[in-house]
């Protein structure tokens, strides 16, 4: 039993042995036909393992193995530029190198904050990330956790894709659009948008208004087909491609309103290559009003340009001549290539070559301040202000400046001309004052000082009232200032008196001075002392009456001699009658004396009988009285006649005063009487109330007397049988006492009306006339009064002078 049992254990192992010999010979030959079969496919695992790799390093994406730590186990090298382009990356923490800063032991659930992050995997998750150089860079991020056995994460791959470009697109896109939208709402024209088939998509409020219809009615409509021609031709050329520009008159379809219009259509694509068009529109109907006056400016604008007056140079810091405009080489005959290299100092006159070295030494300063400089022309030096400014850029890599030369020709001449004119106010005769705009003298020249006797220093700061005589209302002032202060020239005359109190009369002129700007910042006066003057004009005015009266001697002689004649019989008359009245008293005193003697009754009867004559009592006693009122009545007359001949002379006249104007016109018709009363009637029109005028009463009836003298002659001339009229009329209103004189004469065509002021301009035959008579009367009403004279005419009719006074200066 022993050996059976030792002899089967012993067939056991050797069984068991042949079967391990037989595996292993048997794995053996399997290793032998692996290998044999294995090497080809291991090497290509090996060589997809290294294009894997590969492919895994080089690709332009995000490749990560991330432990459930966050500890980065592997990084591709796309990663490792876009993480950290000098640091290798494996080995550092994902939550770190991602915000920046060591937050990874402050998590306790990483996966959670993982998830939160990179997503699930089944959607990208983008974030933007901070690259270490501070660029923003967005990343599109998918991971996947793989699996432990028991169902915890164990690794995390994330794969990123750099976005930065797409998103940054879109968000280009999305600003365009809100751009586009933004700037299509709120553009300052017009603006419309029309699809492929030239519907109108969009537009807006500008547009709406411009057609003058509602939205509604434009959202839709197709100017394509419904617009007239022009504008169907010009949208449909955008349509197909091309920008097209519509500017003509149009009427909405829609509103029915016609505008002058100007629409640029501007084709672009949409999201399908159609090609749409988006259209400004704008009114330009005031604009084509001005179209013609803008280049009418412009074409003046250039023709200035052109011929500008201002010489300009360039040069570099050598004072080497770069270039010269137009005016410089027509001044100096240089060219104007930048060729020339001419020092531009030799342009100039020896003398300001050596002030412009020396006040503009330093070429680096911005500014230099400005010189007065002559450049050397053909013909003269020409005096000029420099001004200097460097140049901000270089020229062929020179610093530069500009020079500019300012023809200052005329204000050199010009400072001459206010010297001379200095020179001439200090010498002038005519006093000279100015002053500012409250009144206050800020300068006299030296014959205000010889006629007013005040010093220089004595009238500036002081008011011309200084100088006033009391003879001028302050109505007369005050009118004064009303009108230079509105800005207009006064004229007139002054009764001015001198510091010693001696009055004298000046022509003066005050007018106001001006600023660039147009306001009133001095007025000057010039005055002339008339005083020796007025009394020559005086004397030659009574000249010139007094010849007047002359022409008139023979009538007023004939005046005076009919009232001397028959005063001088009436005196006789009285002589005689005076001798018998005288014999009368005489022989009543004696019988008289007879009676107180005791004579008797009859004797005394019959003495008066004898001696007194009852008779020629009567008569006495009947004509005497009318002898005396008739010899009365002449000498009043002859008195009339002197004294308005008197009046009418007023010699000495050289100020005026307040006269009565009824009263002279009564005076001129007196002495004039002889001229009118065989030939015409005097009417006598006048107003009792009118006020007393301020006038010279000698002058105003030497016209009066020319008047009425030229009315007689006119209807003299006339030559009717009857007599004609002179009708004389005065009146007033607020201001003026009016004076009309018209008479029946034989008028005047127009051409002598335009004359009739003319001096020695007369229509009269030779000998009776000089031709000065109304031209004496517009001197004196117009010059002297203030006044005005007018005259109506018609031939054959008669003629009528209208004069209008005024009451006071």
């Amino acid at each position: 039993m022993t050996e059976f049992h030792t002899e089967r254990r012993g067939t056991f192992i050797i069984t068991n042995i042949k079967i391990l010999a037989i595996g292993i010979i048997l794995i053996s030959i399997g290793i032998i036909i692996f290998k044999k079969f294995s090497d080809p496919l291991l090497n290509e695992l090996k060589l997809r393992e290294k294009e894997y790799r590969e492919l895994v390093e080089n690709v332009s994406m995000i490749i990560l193995k991330v432990a459930d730590d966050g500890s980065i186990l592997f990084a591709n090298q796309f990663a490792q530029s876009i993480f950290a382009q000098n640091q290798n990356i494996v080995g550092l923490n994902i939550l770190d190198l991602l915000s920046g800063e060591n937050i990874s032991d402050e998590i306790d659930n990483k996966d959670k904050c993982f998830k939160s992050f990179f997503g699930n995997g089944n959607m990208a998750s983008e974030r933007p990330f901070e690259t270490a150089d501070g660029e923003i860079k967005w990343i599109s991020w998918r991971a996947w956790q793989k699996q432990r056995p028991d169902g915890t994460a164990n690794e995390l791959l994330c794969v990123g894709s750099d976005i930065t470009s797409r998103y940054v697109a879109q968000m280009n896109l999305q600003n365009s659009k809100y751009q586009y939208q933004n700037l299509f709402k709120n553009a300052p024209l017009a603006m419309v948008h029309f699809d492929p088939k030239g519907e109108i998509i969009d537009c807006n409020d500008i547009f709406v208004d411009l057609m003058g219809a509602s939205r509604e009615n434009l959202i839709g409509f197709n100017t394509a087909e419904y617009s007239n021609a022009q504008m169907r031709s010009t949208l449909i050329k955008a349509l197909n491609g091309e920008k097209s520009t519509y500017e003509d008159l149009y009427t909405s379809v829609t509103g029915g309103k016609t505008i002058f219009l100007r629409a640029i259509f501007n084709p672009i694509k949409n999201l399908n290559s159609q090609t749409e068009v988006i259209a400004t529109v704008e009114d330009i109907s005031e604009r084509k009003k001005i179209e013609s006056e803008l280049l009418k400016s412009e074409e003046r604008f250039r023709e200035i340009t052109n011929a500008a007056p201002i010489g300009i140079i360039i040069a570099d810091f050598d004072d080497n001549l770069i270039f010269a405009n137009k005016r410089v080489s027509e001044l100096t005959g240089i060219k104007t290539n930048s060729a020339n290299t001419k020092n531009w100092i030799d342009l100039l006159h020896p003398e300001d070559r050596i002030v412009v070295q020396k006040e503009w030494p330093e070429k680096h300063f911005p500014i230099k301040k400005p010189l007065e400089v002559r450049l050397i022309t053909d013909s003269s030096d020409l005096w000029t202000i420099a001004h200097s400014v460097n140049l901000e850029h270089k020229i062929d890599n020179k610093p530069c400046y500009v020079v500019t030369f300012t023809d200052i020709s005329v204000l050199k001449e010009s400072e001459e001309q206010q010297k001379r004119l200095i020179a001439a106010i200090e010498q002038s005769v005519e006093s000279i004052i100015i002053t500012d705009t409250s009144g206050i003298i800020t300068y006299v020249n030296p014959a205000f000082e010889k006629i007013s006797g005040y010093t220089k220093f004595e009238a500036v700061g002081q008011n011309p009232n200084i100088l006033k005589s009391g003879e001028q209302a302050d109505e007369f002032y005050t009118d004064l200032w009303n009108t230079i202060s509105q800005g207009n020239i006064w004229s007139g005359k002054f009764v001015n008196k001198t510091k010693e109190g001696k009055a004298y009369t000046q022509e003066a002129t005050i007018c106001p001075v001006r600023n660039e700007n147009g306001q009133i910042i001095n007025y000057v006066g010039v005055a002339r002392d008339i005083s020796e003057q007025l009394i020559v004009e005086a004397q030659l005015r009574q000249a010139q009456k007094l010849e007047s009266i002359g022409e008139l001697a023979a009538g007023i002689a004939h005046e005076i001699n009919t009232p001397t004649q028959y005063v001088s019989s009436n005196m006789k008359f009285l002589e005689d009658s005076f001798e018998d009245l005288i014999a009368m008293v005489t022989s009543c005193d004696t019988a008289f004396k007879m009676l107180d003697e005791g004579k008797p009754n009859s004797e005394v009867l019959e003495y008066k009988n004898d001696n007194f004559n009852a008779d020629d009592f009567e008569f006495l006693t009947e004509d005497v009285p009318k002898a005396i009122e008739e010899s009365v009545e002449g000498l009043k007359r002859i008195s009339k006649i002197v004294q308005s001949i008197k009046q009418l002379a007023h010699p000495g006249e050289t100020h005026k005063g307040f006269f009565d104007l009824n009263s002279i016109v009564e005076d001129a018709v007196t002495v004039s009487s002889n001229e009118w009363k065989y030939v015409a009637e005097i009417d006598l029109q006048l107003e009792e109330s009118l006020p007393q005028i301020q006038c010279m009463k000698g002058e105003m009836g030497q016209v009066l007397l020319n008047l009425i003298i030229n009315s007689a002659h006119a209807i003299e001339a006339k030559g009717s049988n009857e007599k004609g009229t002179i009708s004389i009329m005065t009146k007033h209103n607020e201001s003026h006492a009016l004076l009309e004189i018209e008479d029946t004469g034989s008028g005047m065509s127009s051409e002598v009306i335009e004359r009739a002021f003319d001096p020695f301009f007369t229509t009269k035959e030779v000998g009776k006339g000089t031709g000065q008579g109304l031209a004496i009367a517009h001197n004196v009403i117009v010059n002297i009064h203030k006044g005005q004279i007018s005259v109506e005419s018609k031939e054959g009719v008669g003629t009528k002078f209208v004069i209008q006074l005024p009451f006071t200066e």
